[in-house]
């Protein structure tokens, strides 16, 4: 059977997300022929494992015993794909109408585009970080602090820190974001796919800049928008505590594999103190709630934790210290 597409979805605790997604795939697509693939990050027993497998919007499911990372994940499911265009969508998205259409559209007609991607919105319809420039040291230290959180600094900043302005154009950008979006299977390929050296995080920023390196555009498309769950995954377990640890690793080995030295050296010694400070401010609003008896909002620990939701008291101080901790090389696993 000749597909149009082959979307791959890696799975890790999000079944549910995962049929979801994949039944709104094919229901948005009625005149496509789709090849979900939906490779399984060492997370299904045999009766979910059996259940998937049958599931009717799921053409291949593979598993790979061990969780090999986002990266190496999707690599395996790129593998398994019969069609020449790929697309990736994280289980925590929800694509409607276009967007499949949209995305191939590009890839069909303009032969120096090597990857597009499309505006992502919040569950609530809010506009969520889709593109930007490829990233620098000055302001991925930035949104280690409060300050990028502020709805008022956001507004001052955005044209200066963080490129939200271009959201509502079509353009040629630095980079997409990586739970929605689209390469042929031959570009994917002969950039030998996602880095190895990446677990989670930072490896489409990564991809977006070996494209370019190769000579071609990573387009950013304004409309349709898909749905994205942010970190839908993270809820199992105490996975949430080392989510802004990866993040941060993520961005450690972005510049490390950019051979940026100076960037690198800069990004890393930078947010040693202001690491130590945010978990130093952590430590004393926990240690307020504690004696207060009074809890603050969400809002403001969202604040003090670099927009992630959930973290709350004790999870903060937690998520700070493993940031300390974390370094380049160290491996996590989940």
């Amino acid at each position: 059977m000749k597909y149009h597409a082959s979307v791959i979805i890696v799975n890790w605790h999000s079944e549910g997300d995962v049929v979801a997604c994949a039944a709104l795939l094919h229901a948005s697509t009625p005149k496509l022929r789709l090849q979900v693939i939906v490779v399984d990050n060492a997370t299904l027993g045999q009766h979910e494992y059996a259940a998937l497998n049958a599931n009717p919007h799921i053409e291949t499911l593979i598993r790979t015993y061990v969780n090999v990372g986002f990266g190496q994940a999707c690599n395996r499911g790129v593998a398994a794909a019969s069609s020449d265009n790929v697309i990736f969508v994280n289980p925590d998205v929800r694509v409607g109408p276009g967007v499949v259409d949209t995305l191939l559209a590009v890839l069909e007609t303009d032969v120096n585009v090597g990857c597009v991607g499309i505006r992502h919105n919040n569950t609530d319809g809010s506009l969520q970080w889709s593109t930007d420039s490829l990233p620098n040291p000055y302001a991925e230290l930035f949104h280690l602090t409060p300050l990028s959180h502020v709805p008022f600094i956001q507004k001052l900043g955005r044209r200066f820190v963080r490129r939200w302005s271009d959201h509502d154009r079509d353009a040629d950008v630095g980079w997409v974001n990586g739970a929605c979006f689209a390469m042929r299977r031959a570009d994917f390929q002969a950039l030998n796919g996602f880095s190895a050296s990446f677990f989670l995080f930072a490896e489409e920023l990564d991809l977006c800049r070996r494209v370019h390196e190769r000579g071609q555009l990573v387009r950013y498309v304004a409309q349709p928008a898909i749905v994205h769950s942010l970190g839908g995954s993270f809820g199992h377990g105490r996975a949430s505590e080392y989510r802004l640890a990866l993040l941060h690793q993520g961005m450690l080995r972005y510049f490390n594999a950019a051979s940026e030295r100076r960037s690198y050296a800069i990004y890393r010694e930078g947010s040693r103190p202001i690491g130590a400070t945010m978990l130093a401010l952590s430590v004393l609003l926990s240690s307020v709630e504690r004696l207060s008896g009074k809890k603050f909002p969400a809002r403001v620990w969202s604040a003090f934790t670099c927009g992630e939701h959930g973290l709350l008291g004790g999870d903060a101080v937690l998520a700070w210290w493993r940031l300390l901790c974390i370094r380049r090389e160290s491996t996590v696993v989940l």
